[in-house]
């Protein structure tokens, strides 16, 4: 069915079109996490060892051969005599650790710039670790708290406004972020412990050798995990020697990062260099390395405006992250340390003092004045590249249309004798729950101001139709022949009902998927003209020839482009497909009755049927197929729609949201 998202929204939204480090599920199910992330530290190791051939601050290097260097680099020797060896050890596991739970994170991720917004979290992680433990200088203690609660704070303002946010990407997320900031931590207390301030050759030895072992604890790590669990479908091999290009670029751009970089809000790099080199007085954030924090910000929205899938990210979001860079500035000394990596601020610094002193300036106000000066300057060129975004993706955004390619079909002739209807799927489930959960669903937003009907299906042969509609509170009880699972109930409710549909209808099961979770989706998102509105988790789309999803689903019938074809009449099936899970859903009248009632027949006679094409003993294979659980009953809620609209659907972790959020998460009829 052909969608578009209402345009009647009050949310403030910064739309970005597109994103490059999201990679189609397709890819997904060959190139797997483990496996992307053991070839990301196959690079990690090659990029590391050749840095260690041309860093000239590495003592001894032998340019020879790269055996040689391994087994003559004074780096290696010095990391063993080290006191602290065991906390770098510890730290090159959690680093490896860390990587493939981030990896996970991109690939569960809708928004990956949020992702990139969180990156301070990390930093905040390692500055309390630090701070804890008394390795921070004392005059600096108390900034550094304000700086750890800002950040902590921005952050969970960063993911509780995002409306697409999932489960494991919170999870694996977070995780990696905390791994990241122990690691951290710990690399900054074993160079502390080493006296690595003895110098800086020292300190790039111990930094590339904290590189190279997390890249070799990373291998066996993900190797092992990958062989064991990826290669069961034989992803790992393969995947080991395709290129695509986004892995391409996330590889380059990634490596890049983590060996060539010491800014310390940058993940798997020191924050030790101001504690390190006594020359340094206080502990604050460099202002280079908050700039290049926000250039990598800016750099992946301006990427995901032309490649990959869309990204949406909020006004509050961009607020808050703002907020966070700017809470790094303020709550930092006066002086910001730019460290021995930014000698062209250190210039500029001596010229500016120089100037002063030729103007008769004491020290103190020609340090207050260059302080002001510095701050103006960072300042303008960290919010340069923002404003160019925010002027850049407005003007995309004003270009791109969310109007599908065909249009919806939609019955606008049909009145509806009903308002709304709860269709319940039951069996044998607890009758007082399903009254719990019915009375929570009629008590959100906008139910409450209707007196929706229950229709209750149960596929309980012993169960007492009179006794469960008292139980449960339902205003209609139907008893069906277990056959179909849940499918086959909606589909009976709608072939039986047809020229009596409610205006809206909520499909759901007795026992609702992610109730805690459901109800605010509800409570914030269902409104009067909501045509269809999922209650799984949803923005996994696939092409419509051939149709398959992360989880080892596949259309082995061929069913979905018969069935658009069948329905747009048209001999291409072009559009994307929008999966739906969990089996609950909301949709309107007029978007039901816009599909052809042969169409809901045909697959209720399949689903409910014993044999017949859905029970291909050749697609079916050793799975089981029982009617009270066919194969085919798996395969359901299916529907095409505009790639924009597919790529806004939020997912079931969705509480409030300010001003709704309605035009990004439901699909209306109009």
């Amino acid at each position: 069915m052909g969608t578009r998202p209402d345009t009647g929204t009050n949310r403030l939204k910064i739309t970005v079109g597109q994103n490059l480090f999201r990679p189609p599920d397709v890819m997904l199910k060959d190139a797997v996490a483990l496996t992307i992330t053991f070839r990301l530290f196959l690079a990690l190791l090659v990029v590391g060892i050749l840095l260690l051939c041309l860093d000239p601050g590495c003592a001894k290097v032998n340019h020879e051969t790269l055996l040689r260097l391994a087994s003559t680099n004074s780096g290696w020797k010095e990391i063993l005599r080290l006191k602290g060896c065991k906390k770098m050890v510890a730290a090159s596991v959690l680093a490896a650790a860390a990587i493939p739970l981030v990896m996970e994170a991109i690939l569960h991720m809708q928004n990956l710039p949020v992702l990139v917004m969180l990156l301070p979290f990390a930093w905040s992680v390692d500055r309390a670790i630090l701070l804890v433990s008394g390795s921070l200088p004392r005059g600096s203690q108390q900034k550094t708290l304000y700086q750890i609660s800002a950040v902590v704070i921005t952050s969970i303002t960063i993911l509780y406004d995002d409306y697409r946010i999932t489960v494991p990407g919170i999870a694996l997320g977070v995780s990696g972020l905390i791994s990241t900031g122990v690691s951290k931590a710990l690399f900054s207390l074993a160079c502390e412990e080493t006296r690595v301030s003895q110098g800086l050759s020292l300190f790039n030895n111990v930094h590339h050798g904290f590189i190279i072992l997390t890249a070799v604890f990373g291998l066996i790590i993900t190797g092992t995990l990958s062989h064991r669990i990826e290669s069961a479908n034989g992803s790992f091999i393969p995947s080991l020697f395709e290129v695509h290009s986004t892995l391409l670029v996330f590889y380059i751009s990634s490596t890049t990062a983590i060996t060539l970089s010491r800014g310390s809000l940058l993940p798997l790099t020191s924050t030790t260099s101001t504690k390190i080199f006594p020359r340094f007085e206080d502990e604050a954030v460099p202002a280079s390395d908050i700039f290049a924090l926000n250039i990598s910000f800016v750099l992946i929205l301006w990427l995901s405006m032309f490649l990959g899938s869309a990204t949406y990210v909020s006004f509050i979001q961009f607020l808050a992250y703002w907020a966070t860079l700017f809470a790094l500035f303020v709550f930092s000394r006066n002086n910001f340390s730019f460290q021995f990596r930014s000698s062209v601020y250190a210039t500029g610094w001596r010229k500016e003092a120089s100037m002063s002193e030729d103007l008769g300036m004491t020290t103190t106000e020609a340090s207050h004045r260059t302080t002001k000066r510095m701050l103006l300057r960072n300042f303008c060129l960290t919010s340069a590249p923002i404003l160019a975004w925010l002027l850049v993706s407005t003007v995309i955004t004003a270009r791109h249309t969310t109007q599908s390619e065909i249009s919806a079909h939609l019955d606008r002739n049909f009145v509806a004798e009903s308002r709304f209807d709860i269709v319940v799927s039951m069996y044998d489930e607890d009758a007082t729950s399903v009254r719990q959960m019915l009375s929570s669903i009629k008590a959100t937003k906008f139910l409450s101001t209707l007196q929706p009907r229950v229709v209750l299906y149960t596929k309980n042969p012993a169960s007492d139709l009179m006794e469960l509609q008292v139980a449960t509170g339902a205003d209609v009880v139907e008893r069906l022949d277990n056959v179909g699972r849940e499918t086959g109930t909606y589909l009976h409710h709608i072939t039986q009902h047809w020229d009596h549909l409610a205006n809206q209808t909520i499909f759901i099961q007795a026992h609702a998927h992610n109730q805690r979770e459901l109800i605010p989706r509800l409570d914030n998102f269902l409104v009067s003209n909501t045509g269809m509105l999922s209650l799984g988790f949803s923005g996994v789309s696939c092409d419509c020839e051939g149709c398959s999803d992360r989880w080892g689903w596949e259309d082995e019938w061929g069913l979905i482009p018969k069935l658009y074809k069948k329905l747009h009449d048209t001999n291409k099936c072009s559009e994307p497909v929008l999966l739906s899970y969990k089996g609950q859903f909301v949709a309107s009248a007029s978007r039901i009755r816009g599909v052809p009632l042969d169409i809901y027949e045909g697959l209720h006679d399949a689903i409910t049927s014993s044999s017949g094409w859905s029970h291909d003993p050749n697609v079916v294979g050793d799975n089981m197929d029982e009617p009270d659980a066919p194969y085919f009953g798996y395969t359901y809620g299916i529907c095409s729609c505009n790639v924009r609209t597919r790529e806004s659907q939020p997912c079931v972790r969705v509480y409030w949201v300010n001003g709704g959020g309605l035009g990004e998460l439901r699909i209306v009829s109009a």
